[in-house]
């Protein structure tokens, strides 16, 4: 399974940024997403740092259920047609099959999405 991350701007690391089309799948070393967080840019409240805080929470998230994170940077246009077909109208926006999350979204709100993924209808 996959969750897919709409931001602005990606920062995933020293040297490591979205492709030109805007695109970056990954089982990224998570440690770089994570050494790019420190707690001036996690406390700001701008929406550069929503989409670092979401980045953060879920790539951790992806990492500890061994998902598959892919990263649209909505400021390419691939990226934004995509985040047009799946319909997404604010950045972040985390997609974890159908389930939808504008905003940073709560670990236990992701926990939720993941086992209603798995569960039969």
């Amino acid at each position: 399974m996959r969750i897919k991350v709409y931001v602005g701007t990606a920062i995933v690391g020293e040297g490591e940024r979205t492709t030109s089309t805007g695109y970056h799948s990954t089982r990224l070393t998570y440690s770089k997403l994570y050494d790019c967080l420190d707690s001036t840019t996690m406390n700001s409240g701008d929406m550069e740092n929503e989409c670092v805080k979401t980045l953060g929470l879920v790539s951790r998230f992806a990492e500890e259920h061994g998902l598959e994170l892919k990263i649209y940077d909505v400021s390419h246009d691939y990226a934004a047609f995509r985040a047009w077909l799946d319909r997404v109208k604010s950045i972040p926006t985390v997609i974890i099959g159908k389930k939808k999350f504008e905003g940073v979204p709560k670990v236990d709100d992701l926990e939720k999405a993941l086992k209603n993924e798995y569960s039969p209808s």
